[in-house]
């Protein structure tokens, strides 16, 4: 599948890479319809802070449901969703008290987008599959 990658500051291309598959049954599989840019998405290509590539781009966007888990209530297939940029689990104690931002299962600044700044790497919208 195609992902829009950051390689260096200023430089940007799309790359193949492997598409995804769900890991559980608490997980969705989405195709991005629409994705906003952010001031920062600028901040992560800029080179403003030194940031090693690459990595996906895109964190903000509306998609259609492609997959979902079992367990993954009210989602079905070819429903259309807004898609937080925020990767969380939804049943910690932190997600159920509506702080998603801080889940007890990911990682500070785990986004979709976002690897130089969570150091783990989940896809960006800007990719064919999330």
């Amino acid at each position: 599948m195609r992902q829009l990658t950051c390689t260096a500051p200023h430089q940007i291309e799309w790359r193949d890479v492997p598409e995804p598959c769900l890991e559980g049954d608490t997980e969705a599989l989405v195709h991005p319809l629409a994705v906003a840019r952010c001031d920062i998405d600028l901040f992560l290509t800029s080179g403003f802070v030194p940031l090693r590539g690459p990595f996906a781009l895109g964190h903000e966007g509306v998609a259609e449901v492609v997959d979902v888990g079992d367990s993954v209530p009210g989602l079905t297939k070819g429903q259309r969703a807004v898609v937080s940029f925020e990767v969380s689990c939804g049943s910690c104690r932190s997600c159920r008290a509506g702080h998603t931002a801080n889940c007890d299962r990911y990682p500070v600044l785990s986004d979709y987008g976002m690897q130089p700044l969570s150091g783990v790497e989940y896809g960006g919208m800007l990719s064919e599959i999330v």
